[in-house]
């Protein structure tokens, strides 16, 4: 999301506006990972023809994330090498601050209007699902930050949401994006 993006219900608009463009397709795929995932959410509410789209979802926060929460996360955080991390993750977004448990965006968040939804969920929940030393470190956050089950940012129960198919699988947050791709090439695989 651009510096200029003042929130995801514009980001949305945005997409909707796209995807009304191609309405000459059968099908129109839009896979989102993450915050990105609400935004395409909201985004299937606004297109003309819903029944066209497929949506993917990968680790997405449907009912929000903690950590979008700088002010509540902060005075959380007692000690001072979980407040420098988090000062370096948290960005202040408007986006950001979307997705937190409470904020206006989450809580009128509806279900999506599309053809199909499938949602695929990511748990960080021991040393072996970590490959990478961002795994690493997310699963030490998750564990200072008591976050409890978690991808390393997005709460487990946040991520899961009523969908044609849902799939939940190990790996982190940083590690869900590689299943973008991977959708990606087996959606060209198959065209």
């Amino acid at each position: 999301f651009a510096n200029s993006c003042t929130g995801l219900v514009d980001a949305a608009e945005d997409v909707a506006k796209f995807v009304n463009k191609l309405s000459l397709y059968k099908e129109v795929v839009l896979v989102g990972h993450s915050k990105c995932g609400v935004c395409l959410t909201h985004a299937t509410s606004l297109c003309n023809n819903p029944k066209q789209i497929m949506l993917v979802t990968i680790s997405t926060p449907f009912k929000g994330t903690c950590l979008a929460d700088g002010e509540a996360m902060r005075l959380c955080l007692k000690k001072w090498y979980l407040k420098v991390p988090y000062s370096l993750i948290f960005s202040n977004h408007p986006v950001d601050k979307d997705i937190a448990p409470e904020s206006s965006f989450i809580t009128k968040l509806k279900p999506p209007l599309c053809k199909k939804h499938i949602n695929i969920v990511t748990t960080l929940d021991c040393n072996s699902q970590c490959n990478s030393i961002v795994d690493r470190i997310l699963l030490w956050w998750n564990k200072q930050a008591d976050l409890g089950r978690c991808d390393g940012f997005v709460p487990l129960e946040s991520q899961k949401t009523s969908c044609d198919q849902q799939f939940i699988v190990p790996g982190s947050h940083a590690q869900s994006i590689d299943f973008v791709q991977k959708i990606e090439e087996l959606l060209y695989i198959n065209q």
